[in-house]
């Protein structure tokens, strides 16, 4: 907004300028007062000329079309995998750690061992979910980025 006041406020400076200049070269010469017009004129020229810039407007670059169903539905494809994949990773749990409170000695020592190879398993799946989120993340600070170098808004 700043930037649309500056260039008036230097015409008008300068016009100012050139009409207190004007009128004491007017008294010495008829050709300052020619000088004078011939500056009013290319002063308003140019504002006229910076009016109709402003009036017209960029041309709105094409936008490439997401599919959001198809992207809302992956997402959710993930989510209920990953959620069926934690169930049976708890209901494994619960059934060794039933069994560990039933067995005894080297058995419980077993038991335990089938806890850890669980729990080293849901570890080893871990990393395939999260390289799954960090490429989907990526994807959509991507889309951000390229929006907002388009110019375009994004939403909240």
């Amino acid at each position: 907004m700043k930037t649309r006041l500056i260039k008036p406020l230097v015409v008008l400076s300068a016009l100012a300028a050139i009409s207190t200049a004007g009128a004491q070269e007017r008294a010495d010469s008829p050709r300052a007062s020619e000088a004078v017009a011939e500056a009013r004129d290319r002063a308003r020229t140019e504002a006229k000329e910076d009016q109709k810039q402003k009036k017209e407007k960029p041309e709105r670059p094409e936008r490439p079309k997401i599919d959001r169903q198809e992207t809302k539905e992956s997402v959710e494809e993930i989510k209920s995998n990953f959620r069926q994949k934690a169930e049976e990773y708890v209901k494994k749990q619960r059934e060794l750690v039933a069994e560990l409170k039933i067995a005894q000695g080297e058995e419980k020592q077993k038991v335990r061992e089938k806890l850890k190879d669980l729990k080293d398993n849901w570890k080893d799946d871990q990393p395939k979910v999260r390289d799954i989120v960090d490429e989907l993340k990526e994807k959509i600070d991507k889309e951000k980025k390229d929006k907002k170098e388009k110019g375009a808004k994004p939403r909240d």
